[in-house]
């Protein structure tokens, strides 16, 4: 109800509003990226796409912004000091959409995401079907606008909300010699506009009360204490410990959709490079040489990308190579199989290489992982190799509240030395890496013979 009335009197105001519109500098760059289908329903694929569209047609005709696509947001996300050779006061805004269709209606959630801090703006949902996707458009169009509306300069913030036609950008250059050295008259205020901002702002305030009147007849709220603990200098908690812990219903298809994510960090996160082996032979060692092997780890480039576009984070923040992701419990579950795998060290994987013969069996085996020294396989004929030398670019913390997950985007070289004895030197005909949870890891490293 509250969205009608806001319509209705903001398009009042544009209406009311006269005068051409002056050219000004860009405010906010915003940056639009496909939309996700959450029903998984190929026949409403087309809106990934086709809403972007419609919002960078409209966007694109509001002065005050200048819209921005996925290139645009990969270059900020690989080198963050784009944002620094960008004029001062221009906002970076990353705008995250997913869609659902259910009973013949689509309901468009979207998320604005500010780059320079990754923190959350703001959130809308809206409402329709794609039989009138011209509504849809227009509603999804508006709360968009209205998010970004704390972002134009105070002066022009109530004329950005209509979408200005395209001939209202083009400007025309003034010879100086034309321009008149008489001082501009100023400018007056427009009553009706006054007006009609001070009723919009009693609406909302009637609206609010009717709001507040509706939770706490249907039980949603309650009802403010008489006297308040600021007064009495005594605070209250009901206490209901035996139903606190007990899973949201409404966060269930979230929570669903954050083991999936999560699972798909486990068991395929990292790209690997691996480098021909070097032997380097030393006069004193006539019967062993050193073999050196480079492997280089890297984070796969799609994964930060995934985790943008496909949960609804808390909070997202970026520090250097750095980048935070927090889902707190408001969105989703976190039941206590999800606290036992990440206490466990199930999310996180060690590299286990081994060199193979020309009978595919095992003469080398290297253990990277904090504890490798613990364990050995069961073969003493092989030659194990015990290190730590690589660290994980994906950490998980769950507390109470909430959950993080950091990830760090850098190149990792990491160089493995061993000697080994000159007559197996020839004999060496594969090397293989696999990654290896740390639940999982002692008895994998037993099991090779």
């Amino acid at each position: 109800m509250r969205f009608l009335i806001r319509s209705a009197i903001l398009a009042t105001l544009w209406w009311t509003w006269v005068g051409a519109e002056s050219a000004r500098p860009i405010s906010v760059y915003v940056y639009l990226i496909p939309f996700e289908n959450t029903t998984n329903d190929p026949t409403l694929s087309w809106m990934e796409d086709g809403l972007v569209d419609i919002l960078s047609e409209k966007l694109n005709q509001i002065p005050d912004i200048s819209v921005k696509h996925r290139d645009d947001l990969e270059k900020i996300m690989n080198n963050r000091n784009v944002l620094l050779h960008q004029p001062r006061g221009l906002k970076n805004i990353l705008v995250l959409g997913k869609y659902k269709e259910e009973n013949g209606e689509v309901a468009v959630t979207v998320q604005l995401v500010n780059i320079a801090n990754w923190e959350q703006v703001d959130q809308r949902t809206v409402n329709g079907t794609t039989s009138e996707i011209t509504d849809l458009s227009d509603k999804l169009t508006d709360a968009v606008v209205t998010m970004l509306g704390p972002f134009f300069p105070p002066a022009e913030a109530s004329k950005s909300g209509p979408a200005a036609s395209p001939a209202e950008k083009r400007t025309v250059e003034i010879p100086p010699a034309m321009v008149p050295v008489s001082p501009p008259a100023p400018v007056q205020p427009n009553p009706s506009l006054e007006h009609s901002k001070k009723v919009l702002h009693a609406l909302d305030k009637e609206v609010e009360g009717m709001e507040v009147a509706m939770d706490l007849a249907l039980g949603r709220r309650e009802q403010a204490p008489q006297n308040p603990p600021e007064a009495t200098g005594e605070w209250e908690l009901e206490l209901n410990l035996g139903h606190e812990d007990r899973p949201n219903p409404a966060n269930a298809e979230n929570t669903a959709l954050l083991v999936q994510v999560l699972d798909n960090l486990v068991h395929h996160p990292y790209e690997v490079t691996l480098h021909p082996p070097k032997v380097i032979y030393d006069p004193e060692e006539k019967d062993t040489v050193e073999i050196m092997f480079q492997v280089d780890y890297r984070l796969k480039d799609n994964l930060i990308k995934d985790m943008l576009t496909s949960l609804p984070y808390s909070s997202l923040k970026q520090e250097g190579n750095l980048t935070f992701f927090t889902f707190t419990k408001d969105r989703f579950n976190f039941p206590d199989d999800l606290r036992d795998r990440i206490s466990s060290g199930e999310y996180l994987s060690s590299p286990v290489i081994q060199f193979l013969d020309r009978k595919d069996q095992p003469v080398v085996v290297i253990a990277d992982a904090p504890n490798s020294g613990f364990y050995h396989p069961v073969s003493s004929r092989l030659i194990y190799v015990a290190t730590h030398r690589f660290s994980p670019l994906i950490a998980f913390t769950i507390g109470g509240w909430s959950l993080q997950v950091a990830m760090e985007v850098v190149d990792v070289p990491v160089q493995y030395r061993f000697r080994l004895p000159l007559d197996q030197t020839d004999d060496l005909s594969r090397v293989k890496l696999k990654f290896i949870s740390q639940e999982d890891f002692p008895d994998y490293v037993s099991q090779i013979h």
